[in-house]
């Protein structure tokens, strides 16, 4: 199994939201960056989130983690609503918080961006 190193440095999350948004073609990853800094789930459970989990009224949001199938609430911060609702604002119709928007083929899915292209996009700029 591999080893994770904690990254502790604002500077060093800066850089990382910076290279995120430098290598892509969308804000997404660096969102995605920035809202598991601030509310610690699995990337998982981040790319699981629907937007009527997300209570802006009393700033939580309610899942079931993926692993151990725990409902979990989390009181969300300012730099978390924010991303939300810079999310909710550009994408209204979207059924999940990080919802891939390419189209396969001529079919169109409401479905959250894959895992392992997130993974991919992180260890490029890591």
């Amino acid at each position: 199994m591999q080893e994770v190193e904690a990254i502790r440095s604002k500077d060093d999350i800066a850089a990382i939201s910076v290279l995120l948004v430098k290598h892509s073609s969308s804000e997404i990853y660096m969102h995605i960056w920035k809202i598991g800094i601030n509310i610690a789930f699995r990337i998982s459970d981040l790319l699981s989130i629907k937007m009527r989990q997300i209570d802006l009224t009393r700033r939580e949001l309610t899942i079931v983690e993926g692993k151990t199938g725990k409902r979990r609430t989390v009181r969300l911060n300012e730099t978390a609503l924010s991303i939300i609702r810079l999310r909710i604002e550009t994408y209204p119709d979207d059924e999940y918080l990080f919802q891939s928007h390419s189209y396969r083929g001529r079919v169109y899915a409401n479905k959250p961006l894959d895992r392992s292209t997130v993974v991919r996009k992180f260890k490029s700029i890591g």
